[in-house]
């Protein structure tokens, strides 16, 4: 593990590594943070309503084109699809 202390010296870092993306693994300050620098975003949506304090940030989908989508049916371990 490499511990930095901003997005900004994360993202340094990551770039100093083999591949082409960057992934972003928040929590929601962090996404909040990065969302603005994104060029994809991976979504993964689930059919319930949770109570909680941190939330993936707004984001307006009409600036964003769907490239792909997959939809699962819950199985019978999951309470939601």
């Amino acid at each position: 593990a490499i511990v930095v202390s901003s997005l900004e010296a994360a993202l340094e870092t990551a770039q100093t590594f083999p591949g082409d993306e960057i992934m972003i693994g928040g929590g929601a300050e962090i996404y909040k943070q990065a969302l603005s620098l994104a060029d994809r975003i991976y979504l993964t949506e689930i059919d319930m309503t949770v109570e909680g304090d941190a939330f993936f940030p707004a984001f307006s989908k009409e600036e964003w084109r769907l490239t792909g989508r997959e939809d699962h049916k819950a199985g019978p371990k999951d309470s939601a699809d």
